[in-house]
């Protein structure tokens, strides 16, 4: 099933597939693997269920958004360096550590045991997109 923004376009705002790993198992998740996919993030998403990746990003804004987001920062090794839930029409600082940045809906990385020290390891299938 595609994840579609409200305004119904899919064109080019198709994430690809991945995946998660921690030490409790696997989790879904959608890796934004354009610079366009990682500006818009979960900004206008319905019903989204997975944990977006987003690369080469050190900070996020919730600008225009309309529900609260989980927020983990990544270093180049996977360890969770900081974490946060950020409310609507934030602009976070920058984490400098930071080499990717985890998005989600407010308390579903808790749910699935994400905590700032562990370690995680962000598998993708290059050529799947959803």
């Amino acid at each position: 099933m595609a994840t579609r923004w409200r305004s119904g376009s899919t064109s080019d705002h198709q994430w690809r597939s991945g995946a998660i790993t921690t030490a409790f198992g696997v989790i879904p998740a959608c890796i934004a693997h354009t610079r366009s996919l990682r500006r818009r993030g979960l900004l206008g998403l319905d019903n989204f269920d997975s944990i977006l990746v987003l690369p080469k990003t050190r900070w996020i804004h919730t600008l225009g958004m309309q529900f609260p987001i989980d927020v983990a920062h990544l270093n180049a090794s996977g360890l969770i360096v900081a974490m946060e839930t950020v409310k609507p029409n934030q602009i976070t600082r920058p984490v400098l550590s930071a080499q990717v940045v985890l998005e989600s809906y407010a308390g579903m990385m808790f749910r699935h045991g994400l905590r700032k020290g562990m370690n995680i390891a962000v598998n993708h299938a290059p050529s799947a997109a959803i």
